[in-house]
């Protein structure tokens, strides 16, 4: 009797459920757009662990990359062509450098989350060079403008430089800091933008500052009426504060360079200073060399100090 070669697969129940499964995983990946991928990233950890200031500019440039690329197949992106268009694509951001360098970073990390999914091999986003180049060499609070600033805005508005000057904390980590936040002479910062958490000890000059303000309000820093100010608020009344004392050029974020390049200038490591801004040890350096020291020559003058304390008797 002959036999017959059955090309047809085994009539094994599990083996047709998973390859059915196998044919309907490769169809679904096949029908993916980049919107569908848009809808995954809003629902994974990684963007919800996003501050909420953080989810609303990722969601404003989100929406313009599913605008432009949201029924592009997610299989197309394999393609070596891909990074070609969204360069071409960002360059339209151009004029507005650092748009582009954010839409560029959302877009990358969506794109992660889909090699994290399995869904594409290769994040053709990575390392795309930066369109905006910052520097803020000259945008230093010296002694010169800070005591201008202290006989032109109130006292409430002093209190923030001086925090700001003296912890090296974003804005908005400083107007929601509370007086429970104060243990054993440190401030204790959960950063809203990285949720790091960072212990400022208070040095002295700080301290008198503290010493000197209420404590009628939960937070430390308060307006003249004695509430909490909004970051709005704050905004408004220290860009008055700086026109009244005719400083156009310094933000309060420069408040927060200016505190790395003391300590830099006073000798602490990056390591040091990263224990108390948070930053990474990598950032301290970016932002000591590119934008805040200049010809580093304060810094040059140090190092050769400290050698020759080192070396007090090589010739």
């Amino acid at each position: 009797m002959e036999r017959r070669t059955s090309t047809s697969p085994p009539r094994d129940p599990q083996f047709i459920a998973e390859y059915q499964r196998a044919l309907d995983g490769r169809a679904i990946e096949h029908l993916l757009k980049v919107q569908d991928l848009i809808r995954s990233f809003r629902n994974c950890s990684s963007y919800k662990a996003l501050s909420r200031a953080s989810q609303r500019d990722y969601d404003r440039y989100l929406t313009l990359i599913e605008n432009e690329f949201g029924k592009v197949p997610v299989s197309k992106l394999e393609e070596p062509t891909t990074r070609g268009m969204f360069i071409c694509w960002r360059e339209r951001f151009s004029s507005s450098p650092r748009k582009a360098d954010y839409i560029w970073s959302v877009l990358s990390a969506l794109l992660s989350h889909g090699l994290n999914l399995g869904l594409i091999s290769r994040n053709p986003c990575l390392r795309g060079g930066r369109l905006y180049r910052s520097t803020r060499r000259d945008s230093i609070w010296s002694e010169v403008p800070l005591q201008t600033l202290k006989r032109c805005c109130s006292r409430e508005i002093w209190a923030a430089v001086q925090l700001g000057l003296w912890t090296g904390q974003r804005q908005k980590d400083l107007l929601t800091v509370t007086w429970s936040q104060i243990c054993d002479g440190r401030i204790l910062f959960l950063q809203s933008k990285t949720r790091a958490r960072v212990a400022v000890p208070i040095a002295s000059p700080l301290a008198e500052t503290l010493e000197s303000l209420p404590r009628t309000c939960k937070t430390i820093l308060m307006t003249g009426r004695g509430t909490s100010w909004t970051s709005d608020g704050f905004r408004s009344s220290f860009r008055h504060a700086c026109e009244k004392a005719g400083l156009r050029n310094l933000t309060f974020h420069d408040l927060r360079g200016t505190a790395i390049t003391r300590m830099a200038l006073a000798g602490c490591t990056s390591i040091q200073i990263a224990a108390v801004t948070g930053h990474s040890i990598a950032t301290i350096g970016q932002i000591l060399s590119d934008h805040y020291i200049g010809d580093q020559s304060a810094l040059a003058d140090l190092a050769m100090e400290k050698l020759r304390e080192s070396y007090p008797n090589s010739k």
